[in-house]
């Protein structure tokens, strides 16, 4: 299968005032998924995976990249999640994978709409960037990052750029589709890419790819992220 890259120009990436579900998003990050079908949340695990650390962009095979590209995941799934996502931290350390979990999520900083479009195919998470700064992992969380002025400093040591991409997985944890044109085999898509210093919503619309789901509440069509200051 030819393998093409795609870039946020082919989508529509650029610095607007969103309309979300809310009003005030100070310090959040408005992040939508769309499926070609009906959402179905019994079936599959819709996942939005973030870089934090500015290492390139997660892909849907992450063992064969060692996760390098993953900084946090949400895990969205009526077998997971009671109302809202479930949030994993990755980092790797001594070549091991450590997995996190970050149980601080509450409804006051993270809100879940499972339909935020009316029309099922769509959903909408908002939550708050400090989130992403997990005091669980008493190491550096950017254990990679050459942008980082010290051990001490700010939250995010210093990264300001975050790469975002979006996938799905059965409830076996198979991957069955991303945001990339090769689906769950993708390792050409260069993300979602947001300046968090700036208030920007970055959005991307999925050209018709290879190994499309034939499940299509599994086939990714459209992702977007808006930050806010």
């Amino acid at each position: 299968m030819a393998a093409i890259a795609l870039t946020l120009s082919a989508g529509c990436g650029h610095q607007v005032t969103p309309n979300p579900s809310t009003s005030d998003l100070s310090g959040e990050v408005l992040v939508r998924l769309r499926t070609a079908g009906t959402l179905d949340f019994t079936n599959f695990v819709y996942l939005i995976a973030v870089d934090i650390c500015g290492t390139g962009v997660p892909y849907p095979n992450a063992a064969f990249t060692g996760y390098k590209r993953y900084s946090y995941a949400f895990l969205i799934s009526a077998q997971l999640n009671t109302g809202l996502p479930e949030l994993e931290e990755y980092y790797v350390t001594a070549g091991n994978l450590a997995v996190l979990p970050v149980n601080d999520l509450s409804p006051s900083t993270t809100q879940f709409v499972p339909n935020d479009n009316g029309q099922g195919n769509e959903f909408e998470l908002i939550f708050e960037r400090e989130d992403l700064n997990n005091p669980l992992n008493l190491e550096q969380p950017c254990p990679n990052a050459t942008a980082s002025p010290s051990p001490t400093a700010a939250p995010f040591q210093g990264i300001t750029t975050w790469t975002f991409n979006m996938m799905t997985f059965s409830q076996s944890r198979i991957a069955q589709d991303s945001l990339g044109y090769d689906g769950a085999a993708d390792q050409t898509f260069q993300g979602i890419v947001v300046d968090t210093t700036t208030t920007n919503q970055q959005s991307y619309t999925k050209p018709g790819g290879v190994g499309v789901p034939s499940n299509p509440s599994a086939q990714l069509i459209y992702g977007e992220v808006d930050n806010y200051l």
